[in-house]
């Protein structure tokens, strides 16, 4: 299981870190201009934040110090917050106005789906030294 679990964040660090390599080239292109600006700002700022956690569990996987126990606890009320409140980020709305109510629900549900695995594991280390 473990194995399974450290192929998975593997996996989703290569995911995001190529879904933001193509957003970049694509801004340096000017073809992301058609995103707004708040949209572009949430993707920057929740990419560094997955960053972190995806940072975090790679570390805790090669039995490296992860930091002190107190912030994988604020990360993990974060992160489960931003699960929460994902409906009304910018992104969601964005996707809601420019697609259809199914395209939008999909997104939803199919991003909560592939985190959740994601949210479970940033929660066991948060509770490590507990």
């Amino acid at each position: 299981m473990e194995m399974a679990l450290y192929f998975y964040v593997c996996s989703l660090t290569v995911l995001f870190t190529l879904s933001a390599a193509v957003k970049i080239i694509l801004k340096m292109r000017g073809r992301y201009e058609q995103t707004p600006r708040i949209v572009q700002w949430e993707e920057a700022i929740m990419f560094v934040y997955f960053a972190l956690g995806f940072a975090g569990l790679l570390l805790h996987y090669h039995q490296l110090p992860v930091g002190p126990a107190l912030l994988w606890q604020a990360y993990a009320i974060g992160l489960f917050c931003y699960a929460a409140a994902t409906h009304w980020f910018p992104k969601m709305h964005w996707i809601e106005r420019a697609a259809s109510r199914r395209a939008y629900l999909t997104t939803l549900f199919a991003g909560h789906f592939l985190a959740l695995p994601f949210y479970f594991l940033v929660a066991r280390l948060a509770l490590l030294d507990i």
